[in-house]
C-alpha cells in the first residue's frame, strides 16, 4: 500500500510540475511583459535589460559600440530555462500570480 501510494503521489507531482512549467513557458512566450512584472512585483527578481521581454529596444541600438559591449538579445523563455531550477520555480509561481490578468 505505501509503495502504491508514494508512486501514485510522485506520479502525481511530476505530472502537475510538467503541466505548470509549460505554462510558465507558454506564459513568457506569448505574454512577456506581463509575466516580468508579475516576477519584479510578486518576487522582486528584475528581469535584465539584454532579455527581450517584447518592449522598444532603443536604449540597447542606439550606439554600435555599446550594442558589441552588451550580450546577445535573449528571449525571456530562453533566460528562465537558462536559469536553472530557481529561476523555472519563481516563473511557475509568477505565472500563477499572473494567471487572473491573462485569462
Amino acid at each position: 500500500f505505501m509503495a502504491g501510494s508514494w508512486l501514485g503521489y510522485t506520479w502525481g507531482c511530476v505530472g502537475f510540475w510538467r503541466q505548470s512549467k509549460n505554462k510558465a513557458i507558454n506564459y513568457a512566450r506569448r505574454y512577456p511583459r506581463i509575466l516580468c512584472h508579475s516576477l519584479l512585483a510578486d518576487f522582486d527578481i528584475e528581469v535584465p535589460a539584454h532579455v527581450n521581454t517584447g518592449g522598444s529596444l532603443e536604449e540597447e541600438m542606439t550606439d554600435d559600440s555599446n550594442a558589441k559591449s552588451m550580450p546577445e538579445n535573449i528571449s525571456l523563455e530562453q533566460w528562465i530555462l537558462d536559469g536553472g531550477v530557481g529561476r523555472l520555480s519563481s516563473a511557475i509561481l509568477a505565472a500563477q500570480s499572473c494567471h487572473e490578468d491573462i485569462i
